[in-house]
């Protein structure tokens, strides 16, 4: 009898997070916000930064915590995209849209549409900045977006 392979989940509790900032939970609670969750923590990388490329990927392997309704998970399935409020990292509203992309065995979840010229080049975003994306609710539980800048490369923020 063959054995299978096991395949490898990691343990996504394992890496240390950092807290959401103060700044950021007060303006989420002056938005009614509830139910917040670290979406994802992530390096970003220079193909996260180039303005042809113009989004954010989120491999499902990196998602910490389920952060979307069934009806979201089943739209973006049926590849239908999301337009979600974004507060950037500095602090500004911002409409951003949200996409789940498939190629062979791999899923993303992706932030696109205004992400180079409204996020990445308003925010200074820098290859290798560490960065969190948090999710929240509002009082009609509307699905809400946070971006996080948690360290410039080699600084402490």
């Amino acid at each position: 009898m063959k054995r299978q392979k096991k395949k490898f989940v990691p343990n996504r509790s394992s890496t240390p997070t950092h807290d959401l900032p103060e700044v950021f939970r007060k303006k989420i609670e002056t938005l009614g916000g509830t139910k917040v969750n670290l979406v994802i923590e992530k390096t970003l990388y220079k193909s996260d930064l180039v303005q042809g490329e113009n989004r954010l990927s989120m491999p499902f392997k990196q998602i910490r915590s389920k952060f979307l309704e069934d009806d979201e998970v089943r739209r973006l399935a049926n590849y239908e995209t999301l337009t979600v409020p974004l507060i950037d990292t500095m602090l500004q509203e911002r409409e951003i849209c949200l996409s789940r992309w498939s190629l062979h065995t791999s899923k993303w979840y992706v932030l696109k549409t205004q992400w180079y010229k409204k996020i990445v080049l308003n925010n200074g975003l820098r290859k290798g900045d560490l960065i969190q994306v948090w999710s929240f609710r509002d009082k009609v539980n509307n699905l809400h977006l946070a971006l996080v800048l948690v360290e410039r490369k080699g600084e402490d923020i």
